[in-house]
């Protein structure tokens, strides 16, 4: 069914880190921000390392989300990316 392929494509997408057109998955830049330690005081990971927070919400619209997403702007857009890749707040 549709659906099915769907939910393959997005896995396969998360899993490579990119689309067809060769754009970087909003999971993949997720992990390169979490990755950096230069951004460990605005977000990083939680101790286990399967989940994250973020620390400053203010610095992570102002320096992470015009650097990392392009034609995000605001945080809502950053969590509303979150909510349609299936993170869970």
């Amino acid at each position: 069914p549709a659906e099915s392929s769907g939910i393959k494509q997005k896995i396969e997408m998360a899993v490579t880190g990119s689309t067809k057109r060769g754009k970087v998955t909003f999971p993949a830049k997720l992990h390169q921000i979490l990755a950096n330690p230069d951004h460990a005081h605005i977000v990083s990971w939680l101790p286990g390392g399967r989940t994250w927070k973020i620390h400053s919400a203010s610095e992570l619209e102002e320096k992470i989300i015009p650097k990392y997403f392009e034609s995000m702007t605001k945080r809502a857009s950053f969590t509303r990316q979150m909510s349609a890749w299936g993170f869970i707040r």
